[in-house]
């Protein structure tokens, strides 16, 4: 793409991701990008599996080694190994298509009209893409993606939480931020992302959502997966309302609609045999069910561990 291009560092977390780091890697490599520009850092966050050895196999890559677990410890140790004043994230689990950095950083620059920079001052210090699901391989995969867990527009309205976020699979950050108000929380286990975004608004810095911006990303695969990514998600909630209960007003925080929706489901579930239904169409409530209580699980869990109370 044309326009000014500014040297990126590109920073990939990974654990045990043997399955996919390799193709993430090659797509970094085939980025529309002039290659001397970007710095790829990769993060071994202690995996025990043939991941180290895998990496090793790339030329031009920074590898480095973080011990202590955590996604955000990797990601923290990523950026004080970052040469450049731009850093992009995504994860190991996502391919990001080849003009995907080009258009993060036109959007950062309000160079795409999505950008919306009607004032010089409007200039974003985040930019977040957009996360499309990899061709679905299974029935949970589709319903992952069918039921937009990742939708980073919705993010960035700030749907069912007080100020729009980006999370780190697909996001470009100025470095000015992290200067300002700090890195990422490394006792988050997830919403790390989030409370960085929210940290950054507070403290002036102004988000931008650029759809052109695409990485592909693979979907939790099996039950256990759904079960874990939802109580994970419920339990970063519960961490960021606890932290930032000055934004709700209160310590207290009911979402009865979610509540609803998973007695609905439930409901729904106890006649899934005898329905006469396509068969994804059946088992949908059923992985709702699934999905949502480990979410209100993960709430109840992080509400105790914060001494707050989020379901």
């Amino acid at each position: 793409m044309a326009g000014f291009k500014p040297p990126v560092s590109i920073i990939v977390p990974v654990y045990n991701a043997e399955r996919t780091i390799a193709e993430c890697v090659r797509a970094l490599y085939a980025l529309d990008y002039p290659r001397r520009l970007v710095q790829i850092v990769v993060v071994d966050n202690n995996s025990t599996d043939n991941t180290p050895d895998i990496l090793q196999q790339f030329r031009g890559i920074d590898y480095v080694f973080e011990p202590k677990l955590g996604a955000y410890q990797a990601r923290n140790t990523g950026i004080q190994f970052a040469e450049n004043d731009l850093i992009a994230f995504t994860d190991a689990d996502c391919i990001p298509k080849p003009d995907w950095l080009a258009r993060l950083v036109n959007c950062l620059n309000c160079q795409l009209p999505t950008a919306n920079c009607q004032l010089p001052t409007d200039r974003p210090a985040i930019v977040g893409g957009k996360i499309e699901a990899y061709p679905a391989s299974n029935l949970i995969e589709r319903y992952i993606d069918y039921r937009k867990v990742l939708d980073q527009e919705k993010m960035a309205r700030g749907a069912d939480f007080s100020l729009p976020f980006f999370v780190t699979a697909n996001c470009l950050v100025r470095r000015e931020v992290f200067e300002k108000i700090g890195l990422f929380d490394a006792d988050f286990k997830i919403a790390g992302d989030a409370d960085l975004c929210w940290r950054a608004q507070q403290a002036g810095f102004r988000l931008a959502y650029c759809p052109e911006a695409v990485v592909v990303h693979k979907h939790r695969s099996n039950l256990l997966g759904l079960y874990s990514q939802s109580f994970e998600y419920g339990f970063g909630r519960a961490e960021l309302f606890a932290k930032h209960r000055h934004l709700f007003g209160s310590r207290l925080r009911f979402d009865w609609k979610e509540h609803v929706f998973l007695v609905e489901s439930i409901l729904k579930s106890l006649v899934a045999p005898i329905a006469r239904r396509p068969k994804f169409e059946a088992l949908t409530p059923v992985f709702d069910t699934i999905a949502y209580s480990g979410l209100t699980l993960g709430k109840v869990c992080g509400s105790f561990k914060r001494r707050t109370f989020v379901l």
